[in-house]
């Protein structure tokens, strides 16, 4: 009884609270902390499982939510893949993956632009001062990708490929998972070595895809 009080209180706060990162897309695995009611303390995002504390006992289990969903669409009024669409609508797919493609360049692009792809979390970033996780910037270049596409941005995509940043490296992967860019295949392959298991992991996903069309 105690459990499941437990569970259906995570499940309530998990999903309308849990703050997770934006550039997580479909489906994930968050680790959410949340106490019942009577305890009255905050809800904290975490990382991997959902862990529980009822009557100062701790229950564990895994917990999954639409993160891009909920929780992107919570902070910012629409998920990150409606906000690029939208900006298509309004400059064109051809401007926003131009746009995109500065951005992974290191190149600055206008404010209103940075917004659409990175939304609030991109408003520290205007006042252009050097930041040690500038590399949101790329990260987000790479994610417009997804909804936002031209074979001219191929030369961008291996170049965030090589990225220090493993968000970036990841992220160009659910790119060339999507796009079925068969010419990435060497490139996830190699990458099933990268260090990051997140970033091997979204490799193994594209070599899957990209392979299975071949057999």
């Amino acid at each position: 009884m105690e459990r499941n009080k437990a569970v259906q209180w995570g499940n309530k706060y998990a999903s309308i609270h849990a703050s997770v990162n934006d550039s997580l897309v479909d489906d994930q695995f968050v680790r959410v902390q949340v106490p019942p009611p009577a305890l009255g303390s905050p809800v904290r995002a975490l990382t991997t499982e959902a862990q529980f504390r009822c009557k100062h006992k701790w229950w564990t289990y895994a917990l999954r939510c639409q993160t891009a969903a909920v929780a992107a669409a919570s902070r910012w009024g629409v998920t990150p893949r409606q906000s690029i669409e939208r900006e298509c609508g309004r400059r064109g797919e051809e401007q926003v993956v131009a746009g995109c493609r500065r951005l992974i360049r290191r190149e600055p692009v206008d404010p209103q632009f940075l917004l659409s792809l990175g939304g609030p979390g991109a408003e520290k970033f205007l006042d252009e001062q050097p930041r040690a996780d500038a590399y949101w910037l790329r990260v987000w270049g790479v994610r417009g990708l997804l909804w936002a596409w031209d074979d001219a941005a191929l030369p961008e995509l291996r170049l965030a490929l090589d990225d220090e940043a493993w968000r970036a490296r990841e992220m160009a992967f659910k790119v060339i998972t999507r796009r079925l860019l068969g010419a990435f295949i060497p490139d996830a392959a190699a990458a099933q070595n990268d260090p990051v298991p997140r970033v091997r992991q979204a490799a193994h996903r594209a070599l899957t895809h990209l392979t299975a069309g071949r057999a």
